[in-house]
């Protein structure tokens, strides 16, 4: 008999990040086949710490920051369906836990998913745009990378809110409002 593949039950930033990172891929995909045509033969293809390029070459190695990006998208988002693949850590995941842990980890995922594009994206606008980064692009693939990581890792390695009887009144309250879908106002 098959096991069926347990699912992350998706939280209201789950959604949303989710909805964002889908359509920002989507609008700068959109936005590279209308720019595409218009732009010079050579462009910065690789930019140093500074910012500055450092390599030049044909504007169709343009595409493939963007395969790049739609490939780990489509990895991340088939990693999203298996829960049960998830490096927790030192967390032991319990019937108790599970939901806690699996969504922090789903939100830590889809939150890397969104910085990923994120960087893809400044990075290829400032190129084509500006032909240079500038050190701002460093500080974005700082924030948008890691700090998904370390929050949620933080996150992770704290008791579930369940054990600080904090999921009181309100969140019955809220259960009933969804018609018995309950939501964790933590994350």
């Amino acid at each position: 008999m098959k096991q069926k593949i347990q699912q992350v039950e998706k939280n209201g930033y789950i959604r949303w990040i989710s909805r964002i990172s889908w359509g920002l891929m989507a609008a700068w995909l959109l936005w590279f086949l209308w720019k595409f045509p218009r732009l010079p033969r050579e462009m910065p293809l690789h930019f140093g710490i500074d910012g500055q390029p450092d390599r030049w070459g044909g504007k169709e190695e343009l595409w493939f920051t963007v395969i790049l990006c739609a490939v780990l998208f489509a990895g991340l988002t088939i990693v999203l369906r298996f829960p049960r693949i998830w490096n927790t850590g030192s967390v032991k995941v319990t019937e108790q836990n599970r939901k806690w842990v699996y969504q922090n980890l789903a939100s830590m995922l889809v939150s890397v998913r969104l910085g990923m594009v994120i960087v893809f994206a400044y990075s290829q606008w400032m190129a084509v745009g500006s032909g240079s980064v500038g050190i701002l692009f460093w500080i974005i693939w700082a924030v948008a990378l890691f700090g998904p990581v370390i929050f949620f890792t933080v996150r992770l390695s704290r008791k579930p809110p369940d054990q600080w009887g904090e999921f009181s009144a309100g969140d019955k309250a809220a259960e009933n409002k969804n018609n018995g879908r309950r939501e964790s106002k933590w994350i």
